[in-house]
């Protein structure tokens, strides 16, 4: 299709480049169509690997074959040379076979041409063609997949590739992208030859998988799933569509998938591009942090604020805080800071950890750990500065003014430090928060209307030194 003085491939990209390359030999698509009559139609078949076209002209019946190597060439007794048929010796094969590795060991794709000349349409057209000629294409990867293969390997990821291409094609590809890294390569009639125990034995160190059946595909995942795999595979056709279905989270192409791929699929990409679903995983795993982060931040504020009223509740009888003091510090830091915890951007080493096991519970016991800590140091620095005060005289409003101040300049430090991503400034909503949080003490403290109403008083230098170091014990 001509768009914008450009031409552009609507359809099977594998057709498009065959017929570009039959308009620069100047053969002309629709002169052909004139020309020749197609009367019958073998389709293309993942297991015999080509199809076939019956024709019909003024001067003859002819089928014409096209598709693998090896699945063509075995159906071809003759070979078209010099403007002449003649009988396929075992030369012109290793002839043929040889110009074959030479475009495969290249990264190139190839498929191979063969016609035969029929007395009726009902002729037999599974053998005695003759060979015409190959054709190889080039099926680049896009540039920035080989850093998204390095991002799953850096993540723990293991990428597998399942091709129709054949093995030194595969091969090759496999090398260039980093994907294969002295794994296995497992052709479909090696699969085949495979029980499951063996298959299982091998499963984890195969890393490509060469002219693969759509039974193949649904068997390679069934493996991988038993070895216990979380197993997402991607895929475009119909012969995808069970592998897809049987996958933990099957993944079809939006652009060139077709519908039953789609429709089996739980996931469809609009780009058809692989690095898509690495940046997907990446904001996976972002999200996933900025739950636990979050939640170690809440729990350990909400913990800080009972040690800190249940220990001065058993000291003295006497509240830290009054309930609007609790209220503000609770509005602070689980509202405004703790949004901007849940809003936090990946960091740069998302991708540099394995993934979490499929059973780990949201807080292990490590983060756990981090959280009693925390609370403590929260609960115990704002029950010390309070009674501390209380001890010396400096009345019981300024105690609590001390205990309040605590509380929230804890949690502005805390909120910092449950971030994944320490660069400054990384997470503007957070820095627009912290200050407004900063800037709204102040005024609590210091402005006389809004004192009044929370029941704090001025604090002085000494006061503040004071704050800044019961904060930094806060962080056990």
């Amino acid at each position: 299709m001509k768009h914008e003085n450009k031409w552009q491939v609507q359809g099977d990209p594998t057709e498009g480049a065959l017929l570009t390359t039959a308009g620069k030999c100047h053969i002309d698509e629709e002169d052909v169509k004139k020309t020749f009559e197609r009367i019958r139609e073998i389709p293309f078949d993942s297991c015999k690997r080509y199809m076939t076209v019956v024709v019909k002209s003024d001067n003859c019946i002819r089928a014409y074959c096209k598709g693998a190597f090896g699945a063509v060439i075995d159906k071809c007794s003759m070979i078209y040379e010099d403007g002449e048929e003649r009988l396929l010796t075992k030369a012109d094969k290793e002839r043929i076979i040889s110009i074959r590795d030479d475009m495969t060991g290249e990264a190139l794709r190839v498929l191979t041409f063969a016609y035969k000349n029929l007395k009726c349409e009902k002729d037999d057209i599974n053998n005695n063609f003759t060979f015409l000629g190959l054709a190889a294409m080039e099926d680049s990867p896009r540039l920035e997949v080989k850093n998204s293969i390095k991002k799953c390997h850096n993540a723990g990821i293991k990428v597998v590739m399942i091709t129709g291409d054949n093995k030194d094609t595969a091969s090759t590809i496999g090398k260039q992208l980093g994907l294969l890294n002295g794994g296995l390569i497992v052709s479909g009639a090696e699969l085949e030859d495979m029980n499951d125990e063996e298959l299982d034995s091998k499963i984890s160190n195969i890393e490509v998988f060469a002219r693969t059946s759509p039974e193949q595909k649904l068997r390679i995942v069934k493996a991988f799933k038993r070895f216990g795999y979380v197993v997402a595979m991607t895929g475009d056709g119909v012969n995808d569509a069970p592998a897809i279905k049987e996958a933990s989270i099957g993944i079809a192409m939006g652009n060139n998938g077709s519908d039953v791929a789609k429709d089996a699929a739980d996931i469809t990409l609009v780009d058809d591009n692989f690095s898509t679903i690495v940046r997907a995983i990446e904001e996976g795993r972002a999200v996933s942090n900025n739950i636990k982060n979050t939640t170690k931040y809440l729990l350990a504020g909400s913990l800080g604020e009972i040690i800190a009223i249940g220990a001065c509740s058993l000291v003295t009888g006497m509240l830290p805080l009054i309930p609007i003091q609790i209220l503000w510090t609770n509005v602070i830091c689980e509202t405004i800071l703790g949004a901007s915890l849940a809003v936090e951007p990946s960091s740069e080493n998302v991708m540099d950890y394995p993934p979490l096991e499929k059973n780990s519970p949201l807080i292990g016991k490590e983060l756990s750990s981090k959280i009693i800590k925390r609370g403590i140091g929260i609960g115990l620095t704002s029950a010390v500065v309070f009674e501390g005060y209380n001890i010396l005289g400096f009345g019981v409003q300024k105690a609590r003014t001390m205990a309040f101040s605590n509380l929230i300049l804890t949690q502005l430090v805390n909120v910092h430090d449950c971030r994944n991503n320490k660069k400054i400034m990384n997470n503007r909503y957070m820095t627009y928060a912290t200050i407004s949080s900063a800037v709204l003490l102040g005024a609590i403290i210091y402005l006389p209307f809004i004192g009044s109403i929370f029941g704090t008083v001025p604090l002085g230098i000494v006061d503040v030194g004071i704050l800044l170091a019961s904060t930094s014990c806060s962080r056990i």
